[in-house]
């Protein structure tokens, strides 16, 4: 008997190794390179598709591209349409499926619907939620991140968003070996001085760090940021930003670059904007974007480096930026019937965003910079805002909920009518950032 009970334990126990040897095998995933055929795996988690999973190779015969995107990703939201569209257009030949290995089910759907809300459209692509293993498959550091597979379930090709365009696909369909820009995730390290000590996209060396401004035109290896900061050596880095928005940058007010001059109080003279811009009839244009990079081994003030940074830039590129009153139509903001409620006491609040104002003991100014930068509707005027409410001091408890798919200045005017403010639209004089020609020839790149 007990022969036999240590028989039947041995078996258990071989089968469990052997189920267990099994799932280890099953969850061995390594890179798929280009040119290499997909492994046969499954997406699961699929929202706005058929089924809740599907294989890679039941897209055999069409198209399959996989568009990377998360939550802070607002490039990535903002292609959705045009993606909708490319699905529409070529139909059973491409399948397009958005992906967000950060978030489940859960969190993906009301994010999903609020910005189908402020969109005015219905998201129809699928997405695949909460998949970590696809970023070992095709790994990625930032996104977009666009993953092409061809017909026969082969990876083609590994880009940004804006090279996913019908060109693209028409050139896959007809099977044309043709070239797409190849997204690179090894990023130049913004810390130390760019293309010095082998910081050239690979891992540099940090033994000797130089004050330096550099200036350079676009490159694929530069991460797209921008920030200052000032503690044992002071730091500025814009990275890939066009000519406009890298003047809005610098002029913007204190360290928070997010707090640029508005599109509403920059002007042009004389000068062709097509050249200077990000975008030109919706296309990005990688020739007008540059790079700057500013260290000094010591903390000077964040305006005296700005100011140096406009100086060489302005020499450099061929463009100078200045402010001028001009007369406009502005977003004039002044006191409604309502008494404007005062700060009395409470916890101190800022908050602003597309759905909601919280505010408590902030300034006029403060409240007036958190609407015009982080409402989109705001963001996207062209009207200057020009406060002539007169208030002083600091702006008591306002609470407010956003919930208008249309929303605009009027609708928020009726909404802050209560909190003793009130928006009319009238001409003033006001401050404008005039970008014009410089008078110094600019310099050619890249340099000989």
């Amino acid at each position: 008997m007990i022969k036999y009970c240590i028989i039947f334990c041995l078996a258990i126990m071989a089968i469990i190794t052997q189920s267990l040897n099994a799932q280890e095998k099953k969850t061995e995933f390594k890179k798929v390179n280009v040119g290499e055929a997909l492994p046969d795996y499954t997406l699961t988690n699929l929202i706005h598709y058929p089924n809740k999973s599907i294989s890679f190779k039941d897209f055999k015969g069409k198209i399959l591209i996989l568009d990377f995107w998360s939550f802070g990703c607002a490039a990535c939201i903002e292609s959705w349409p045009k993606l909708m569209k490319l699905q529409q257009e070529y139909k059973d030949k491409i399948q397009i499926i958005t992906v967000n290995i950060y978030n489940k089910e859960r969190e993906v759907i009301p994010f999903i619907k609020r910005f189908e809300k402020i969109g005015q459209y219905t998201m129809t692509l699928p997405v695949a939620c909460g998949d970590k293993n696809l970023k070992t498959l095709f790994p990625f550091e930032s996104v977009p991140h666009v993953v092409i597979i061809d017909k026969e379930g082969k990876l083609k090709y590994v880009t940004e968003g804006y090279n996913l365009n019908s060109e693209t696909i028409n050139g896959m369909l007809k099977e044309k070996d043709f070239k797409i820009e190849k997204k690179t995730d090894e990023f130049i390290n913004n810390d130390e001085p760019l293309f010095v000590n082998g910081n050239t996209g690979s891992a540099g060396k940090k033994d000797n760090l130089l004050s330096s401004f550099m200036i350079a035109p676009y490159a694929s290896e530069v991460f797209s940021i921008a920030f200052m900061s000032r503690k044992v050596r002071t730091k500025g880095f814009i990275g890939n930003y066009s000519i406009k928005d890298i003047f809005a940058i610098l002029y913007g007010k204190g360290r928070d670059l997010r707090l640029g001059v508005r599109n509403s109080r920059i002007g042009f003279r004389d000068v062709d904007t097509t050249k200077i811009v990000m975008k030109v009839n919706g296309i990005i244009k990688n020739e007008n974007r540059y790079t700057i990079q500013y260290i000094v081994p010591k903390p000077i003030p964040i305006s005296t480096m700005k100011r140096q940074m406009i100086d060489q830039f302005e020499t450099v590129i061929g463009y100078k930026a200045r402010w001028e009153k001009q007369k406009k139509q502005c977003l004039v903001i002044s006191r409604s019937d309502n008494p404007i409620p005062e700060y009395t006491g409470g916890i101190v609040s800022d908050t602003v965003y597309q759905t909601a104002i919280r505010t408590n003991g902030i300034t006029m100014e403060q409240f007036i910079t958190k609407i015009n930068y982080f409402i989109p509707s705001f963001a996207k005027m062209t009207y200057p805002i020009v406060d002539e409410s007169g208030f002083i001091g600091k702006l008591g408890r306002i609470s407010i909920n956003l919930t208008d798919d249309k929303l605009n200045y009027i609708n928020m005017g009726k909404l802050l009518l209560e909190y003793g403010l009130k928006f009319n639209i009238e001409e003033r004089e006001t401050d404008i950032l005039v970008i014009s020609k410089n008078d110094i020839e600019p310099a050619e790149f890249p340099y000989p």
